[in-house]
């Protein structure tokens, strides 16, 4: 699905480097809008949606990944979207998002497990809903988006090639350390460290902003107690952090071929969430320093 966002404007306009970036640009553009619908949603803020819109811009790795033509910056959006519409009760639109996100990479999937989290937990769905529209809906706009390939190429190839060697793909390490470009654990993308270089002279580097990756993960710990009194930031931070353990799982399955740029799938959701968790602190302190009191006489009644 990437690659035919990609082609459009080349299609349109000319087959030149601007041209391909065109798609990128606006999809970059679209992801800080989104985040910023996001952290309304939760905060029923304008000024918290419109700093966390900002951040995203600011983001060093999103600036980069919106200027070239790669996938990601696509996963990146539909990712965000997916995670908006969960967040806004509706499983359907969620669904559709998840379909579009996984069939621009298949790492989309990862986001796939904490929304389904998110959706049983809510209360209301039916378990034939949650499987129409965050399974069913999935692989229908996943075949939608392969038809042409699978017109062009024979159902058969494409099986062999775009599932089992895809898969196959993402399960093995491609390069050995050091013949290849600068690879990193999933966590490493949280404080940066040898991250993936976009071009070198001058150097673009695909790496974030590491104090909002980290600060969003400090404040999880923090705020944990309150989770049930904040569900939806709750939610968002299921559906950040088990989207990014996904990576985790896959290093561990022997994939050691990753890249700090994946990173910027999860950017906007930890951004979301770092503002959130701010306004938390800033807006609701009565509630966090009541609870933390509560935990205080629970542990020191008997003494």
């Amino acid at each position: 699905l990437g690659k035919y966002l990609i082609m459009i404007p080349m299609i349109l306009l000319g087959d030149y480097p601007d041209m391909w970036r065109i798609p990128s640009m606006i999809s970059g553009g679209l992801l800080c809008i989104v985040v910023g619908l996001i952290v309304r949603e939760i905060t029923r803020s304008n000024v918290y949606a419109v700093l966390a819109s900002i951040l995203t811009a600011a983001d060093p790795l999103v600036r980069s990944m919106a200027g070239v033509a790669m996938l990601d910056i696509f996963l990146a959006l539909f990712t965000a979207l997916s995670v908006y519409a969960m967040l806004k009760g509706s499983l359907t639109l969620s669904g559709v998002f998840l379909g579009l996100a996984i069939s621009t990479k298949m790492s989309g999937a990862f986001a796939a497990l904490p929304l389904l989290l998110i959706a049983i937990i809510r209360r209301g769905n039916s378990i034939a809903k949650i499987y129409r529209d965050l399974i069913i809906i999935q692989i229908a706009i996943f075949m939608l988006a392969n038809l042409p390939i699978i017109v062009s190429f024979s159902p058969q190839t494409w099986y062999d090639q775009s599932v089992v060697g895809a898969i196959n793909w993402h399960l093995r390490t491609k390069t050995p350390p050091g013949e290849g470009p600068p690879v990193s654990a999933p966590w490493m993308w949280l404080y940066g460290e040898n991250p993936f270089y976009l071009t070198v002279s001058p150097d673009t580097v695909a790496r974030g902003n590491i104090y909002v990756y980290m600060g969003s993960l400090a404040l999880a710990i923090l705020l944990v107690t309150l989770a049930k009194v904040f569900q939806c930031v709750s939610m968002l931070t299921i559906a950040s952090f088990l989207t990014w353990l996904g990576y985790v799982v896959l290093w561990i399955a022997g994939n050691h071929s990753q890249y700090s740029f994946y990173m910027v799938q999860l950017a906007p959701l930890f951004t979301a969430l770092f503002i959130t968790q701010l306004w938390i602190i800033a807006e609701n302190t009565d509630i966090v320093v009541a609870e933390y009191k509560a935990i205080y006489k629970k542990i020191f009644a008997k003494t």
